[in-house]
């Protein structure tokens, strides 16, 4: 949705870049705030499918609303990309250019999530996310609280996908299948669950992994005989199949071997480095 309100809102009425970042993120909570109180009646496994089912809705109005998407073919997405003056857009300098926005704005809310999460309302999501049960006998309005959590997660997506949507300059229903949804899963559980840090971390993980798995089959020889490159290599599995296999291999690792994911090791890694130096 977030790519989708830059194309029109950026592009077809040429509104600067605040306002339809702005118009991304209002997007994305409006829809998460009702959607949150249909998922509140739901549980586990349940709400499991309720999530699963919102991704092939999404797919289906994308693929059939053709005036905004493009339907099935997609479109071009190109919004004013220039912000006090600095042109994003420029082909030649537009990966550093969005590295300069992109990285300080993913900082702003990850210090402003921890912020939220030191405060009254973070420490009762927190008591909502370790025992509700507990929490609604406190006193906490749980319904209230999930759905400001739905808002204010569908807020961030919404938002991430304008910014996204313009980079690539492109987007396709294709894009949005639940393979990314498994790819965000994969994210949190490598960077750790309920971790502000462990999000980043695990995000960068992921979506480091094909490069890197790329590049180590580039290096090795006669991976070809295992691996194919391209379709009818004869390889026994394909690149983007062994990617597959390895998110689902971390996920695995991870839940059985470290639960709360790359953050806690570092931390304690941080740690033992810390009283190593203290008592050296």
């Amino acid at each position: 949705m977030g790519a989708y309100c830059a194309a029109v809102v950026g592009g077809d009425w040429g509104l600067p870049l605040p306002v339809w970042l702005a118009a991304c993120a209002l997007l994305g909570g409006a829809v998460g705030a009702a959607t949150g109180p249909f998922a509140l009646r739901l549980r586990g496994n349940y709400l499991v499918m309720v999530t699963i089912a919102l991704v092939f809705i999404g797919l289906h109005i994308f693929n059939n609303w053709s005036s905004v998407t493009g339907g099935v073919g997609g479109r071009a997405i190109t919004p004013t990309l220039a912000i006090l003056g600095w042109d994003m857009g420029d082909p030649t300098l537009k990966d550093r250019r969005f590295a300069w926005v992109v990285w300080p704005m993913v900082a702003v809310v990850g210090l402003g999530l921890v912020n939220i999460l030191r405060s009254r309302p973070g420490r009762a999501l927190q008591a909502i996310r370790d025992r509700d049960l507990t929490a609604e006998v406190l006193g906490i309005d749980i319904p209230r609280y999930k759905v400001a959590a739905f808002a204010m997660s569908s807020m961030l997506a919404a938002f991430s996908g304008g910014l996204y949507g313009a980079y690539v300059g492109f987007a396709s229903p294709a894009e949005w299948t639940l393979v990314l949804s498994i790819q965000y899963l994969a994210m949190i559980i490598v960077g750790g669950v309920g971790s502000v840090l462990g999000s980043i971390v695990g995000a960068a993980v992921i979506i480091s992994l094909p490069h890197a798995t790329q590049a180590i089959l580039g290096v090795i020889p006669n991976t070809g005989r295992i691996v194919s490159q391209m379709p009818g290599d004869g390889g026994l599995i394909s690149v983007f199949a062994l990617i597959q296999v390895l998110f689902g291999v971390l996920i695995v690792i991870f839940l059985t071997v470290a639960p709360r994911g790359l953050s806690a090791l570092l931390g304690g890694l941080w740690r033992r480095l810390e009283q190593r130096v203290r008592g050296s």
